[in-house]
Parts: C-alpha cells; structure tokens; sequence
C-alpha cells in the first residue's frame, strides 16, 4: 500500500528527496513538507493507519493492549523478565503501513522521527476514534523508548525522546473518551514513576502547554500535570473495578456453591 500511495500522489523517493523544499527537521516545526504527504494520506483514508490489521476491531485492540502494554512494562509492573518477551508473530503495532511510507519517503533519519510519526498517528486516531489504537501507538513509543540503550545515546538526544514520549502518553491518558482504565493507568504510572521521563516534564512543564477545556475556558496545562491530575482518578476508578470483579466472582462463586447438580437433582425426583 505504501508503494501504492506513492504512485497514487505522483510522487518517487528519489523525487521526494531531491525536492528544493525546505528539509526542516520535524522537531522544529511539525507541517514541514515532509510530513505533509503523511497527513494528506491519512486526512484521504483514515484507516489507513489500521490497514492490514485487526486492529479496526475494538475489541481485539483493548485485548491485545491488555496484554501487550504489561509486558512493555515489566518492570514497572514487577514481572519476571520472560513474561515481558513480545511475541513478534502474535504482537502487531498499528500503523506499520504509514511507517513504511515514511521511510519510502526518506522522512526517518531517527528515533525522533519515529516519534513525530507515531504523534501524528495518535493523533488521528483519537481524532477518528480509534482509541485502542492511539494507546497501542503510544505503548510502541514506550517500548522502543525502553529498548533503546541511552547510555550510548547523546544526552540531548535522549531528553528530547523523552519529552515525546510524554507528550504521546499524556494526550492518549487524557483523551476522556477513551474508556480503558486498566491500560491508561499503566501508561499514567509509567510517565510518573520513569526517572527520565519525569525529569523532562517537571524541567518543561513551563514550555509545553496544552490548551483545552470545556465551555469555552482556555485551561493551561502541561503534559505532567495532565498524568498527576489523571493519576488519582485512574487509580480510583481501578479499585472499584478490581472491586466489583471481586464482588462478581463472590456471587458466582456462591451460586455454583448453592445450586444442585442437575444431573443428581433430576435423578432424585425420578
């Protein structure tokens, strides 16, 4: 399809690259041309970031995110290190086909890159949406963020990864319309307790600002304060979740404890 896309748009690789557009590097301004091809492909087919996936299926996403998204963090949720292996053949990240077109397109030169990308995709997906999506794209953005080795990687580098990081996990953990307690407060936890990622949201929580609201009132907050003010509703909402599984599991295990076995049940009024 990534091919397809680019012969549908009358545009080559080659062509895309030697273009005497301005190469300005996405970090400093995010409608540079070389996105502008990616945000018109998913403005035309806004499945596109699902395609060839099973991930159009609600569903399948929240399971594969219940699954998927602990393993990410291991760690942080105290697993063994073989339970946090994701199984390549049974784990899909939407969004692969927009990857592939990003790179036909020579846009991703880094992991910075990656993460524009994958910004731009969440993005589109709370938009259209497709929430188990935008928190699927967003666990791909930890976990590449986990696997990368930072001690080899420039300081710089490694601050502005994790920043994006932030940002992506914030807009997916504040999208209110997205439902998935479990998976949101484990992407809340991972922003709020990651060293790295907590010290870039407390140094930039003055430049980064979200606008947003209801009724018209223009509220200022960063990233980090959208995780802290989300923390202790997650967290709340949770445990009376884990509370009503407990209270359901009570009754049906009472009731298998109460009611008769059919078969002997019929064989005494017989």
């Amino acid at each position: 399809l990534a091919r397809g896309v680019l012969q549908c748009y009358s545009i080559s690789p080659l062509q895309f690259a030697s273009s005497s557009l301005p190469k300005q590097h996405p970090s400093n301004n995010h409608h540079t041309s070389q996105f502008h091809i990616i945000q018109t492909v998913l403005n035309d087919n806004p499945n596109a970031v699902i395609h060839g996936t099973e991930w159009n299926n609600t569903t399948y996403g929240n399971t594969q995110n219940s699954i998927m998204i602990p393993r990410i963090l291991a760690k942080q949720n105290g697993l063994k290190p073989e339970d946090s292996v994701l199984d390549p053949t049974t784990m899909t990240f939407p969004g692969e086909c927009i990857l592939q077109l990003a790179e036909l397109l020579g846009i991703i030169k880094s992991a910075l890159d990656v993460l524009h990308i994958k910004r731009i995709l969440i993005q589109h997906s709370i938009h259209h949406k497709m929430y188990a999506v935008s928190a699927s794209l967003c666990g791909s953005c930890v976990h590449a963020f986990l696997q990368r080795n930072h001690r080899t990687a420039a300081l710089e580098q490694e601050e502005a990864e994790a920043v994006l990081v932030l940002r992506n996990v914030a807009m997916v953990v504040g999208c209110e319309d997205y439902t998935d307690v479990p998976t949101k407060r484990q992407l809340c936890s991972f922003g709020l307790l990651h060293p790295i990622i907590f010290e870039q949201g407390t140094l930039r929580g003055q430049v980064v600002k979200r606008i947003g609201g209801k009724d018209g009132c223009a509220v200022h907050e960063s990233d980090l304060d959208v995780l802290i003010r989300c923390s202790a509703v997650l967290e709340s909402r949770f445990a009376s979740l884990k509370a009503l599984e407990q209270s359901h599991s009570q009754v049906m295990e009472y009731a298998r404890d109460t009611t008769p076995n059919a078969p002997a049940a019929a064989a005494a009024a017989a």
